[in-house]
C-alpha cells in the first residue's frame, strides 16, 4: 500500500521533515569540510531481523533534499530481511547525501519497527478469522507513512480520518446517556449521510451481548 497523501502531500512531508533536521543554515559541517562536488555512495544494511517499510518516504526524502540524490531500493515493501542483509543504496553529491541520510534513516527504521510488530501480531493469528487493524493513535504528521507500514507487516488499514466513517466510542455513549441512545443515533446518521457506522466493544461477550440486546428504532 502506497502511503496515503497527508499535509500536501509526501513532498511536502519530506520538506518539513528535512528542514527540521538541517534547520536554516543547513549541514553547516558538510559545507565546512566537504568539496562542493565531491560525491558520495552509501548502503542501506539491515541491523536485526524483521520486515521493510517506508520506501515511500525515504524516496520522498532523497528527491527533495538540496541537492537530490538517488535512492536505489535492494528490498521491497514488507520484506523481510536479516541483519547485515542490503536493503538499498543511496548515491549523489556528498553534501546531499549527508543531509539526507539521518533523516531518511529514521523514517526506514521507524516505519520498518511498525511493519515488523504487525506482522509478528498478523502471524500470531493465522488460521482465524481475525484481522489486525490500526487506529488513529499514530504520531502526528506520520499517520499516512504509518499506516501504509502497518499494511506493509500484513495488517488493514482502519478509518484514515474522522470522517472516513462513525465509529461509536465509550466516550460518545457516555455523552449520549448510554450506548443504546448512541447506537441509535450512529444509525440515523449514517443513513442519512451514507456512510458506514461501527460500535466499538471491549471484550468478545460485550460484542455478543451488543447483538442480543440491541434492536433497531421501531423493531
Amino acid at each position: 500500500m502506497a502511503a496515503e497523501p497527508f499535509l500536501g502531500g509526501l513532498a511536502e512531508f519530506a520538506r518539513a521533515a528535512l528542514a527540521e533536521d538541517l534547520g536554516v543554515a543547513g549541514d553547516v559541517t558538510s559545507s565546512a569540510i566537504l568539496a562542493p562536488r565531491a560525491r558520495a555512495t552509501a548502503q542501506l544494511v539491515a541491523r536485526a531481523e524483521g520486515g521493510l517499510a517506508g520506501w515511500d518516504a525515504a524516496a520522498a526524502v532523497a528527491a527533495t533534499v538540496d541537492p537530490p540524490v538517488q535512492l536505489d531500493r535492494a528490498g521491497c515493501e514488507g520484506q523481510p530481511v536479516v541483519p547485515g542483509q542490503v536493503v538499498g543504496e543511496l548515491s549523489g553529491l556528498a553534501a546531499g547525501v549527508l543531509a539526507a541520510e539521518r533523516t531518511l534513516l529514521n523514517l526506514l527504521g521507524h516505519l520498518s519497527g511498525v511493519a515488523t510488530l504487525t506482522r509478528a501480531y498478523v502471524d500470531a493469528i493465522a488460521g482465524t478469522n481475525a484481522v489486525i487493524r490500526d487506529t488513529r493513535k499514530t504520531l502526528p504528521g506520520l499517520r499516512g507513512v504509518q499506516k501504509a507500514a502497518v499494511a506493509a507487516g500484513g495488517g488493514v488499514n482502519h478509518r484514515h480520518r474522522l470522517d472516513d466513517g462513525i465509529l461509536v466510542k465509550d466516550n460518545h455513549a457516555a455523552l449520549a446517556g448510554g450506548i443504546d441512545a448512541a447506537t441509535s443515533a450512529a444509525l440515523a446518521a449514517g443513513e442519512a449521510q451514507g456512510v458506514a457506522v461501527q460500535i466499538e466493544v471491549d471484550s468478545p461477550p460485550t460484542a455478543a451481548t451488543r447483538r442480543r440486546s440491541w434492536r433497531p428504532p421501531g423493531a
